[in-house]
């Protein structure tokens, strides 16, 4: 079945056509959020879920603008809106930066807590993927580097562990830039 029937199918016929969409893209979509983001399947299947609501109330409410890619593009451009809203939210609105090198007490005096971690998790969400990626999950989610290692499909939490340096090295540099000293 191709988009338009499958367009067609969702907005006029049965619950069939929402079932097959949902069968058909889950996986592929999951395994993309996954990797992407880094997020749990738990998370990916969530953002799958909102994400294929949206489209089928776009497409109920005739509100489907003419498509120059695939209907699968455009779902996944749905999730990826909602997936970089939720971790952005998630980086901006955490404040625990234990064991970033403790230097953030010694500054705390200088700015308001509040405001460093703001500025801290803009420069993390600035830093390249993966550092970007290892940095949130390391400090915001506080994941072993185990789980680092697992996730990121890096061959030991040593390995993870050196990236983690690196990266720690792009931040305080991008934090020197910005005028801040970590």
């Amino acid at each position: 079945m191709d988009d338009k029937q499958l367009i067609y199918q969702l907005r006029h016929g049965p619950e069939e056509a929402f079932r097959a969409l949902y069968r058909t893209y889950r996986l592929a979509f999951v395994q993309w959020a996954m990797r992407l983001y880094g997020c749990r399947q738990a998370e990916a299947v969530d953002a799958f879920q909102e994400s294929v609501v949206i489209l089928y109330e776009k497409i109920q409410g005739d509100e489907l603008p003419e498509l120059n890619s695939s209907l699968k593009t455009y779902l996944f451009a749905i999730g990826k809106r909602r997936l970089h809203k939720q971790f952005s939210k998630e980086m901006v609105v955490q404040h625990d930066f234990t064991g970033l090198d403790r230097q953030v007490e010694a500054y705390s005096s200088q700015l308001e807590v509040s405001e460093l971690g703001r500025e801290i998790a803009r420069l993390v969400a600035a830093l390249p993927h993966p550092c970007n990626q290892l940095m949130y999950w390391y400090y915001y989610r506080n994941f072993s580097m185990e789980a680092i290692a697992n996730r990121m499909n890096y061959k030991s939490a040593d390995v993870a562990k050196t990236q983690k340096n690196r990266c720690s090295k792009r931040l305080k540099k991008l934090a020197r830039q910005a005028g801040l000293m970590l």
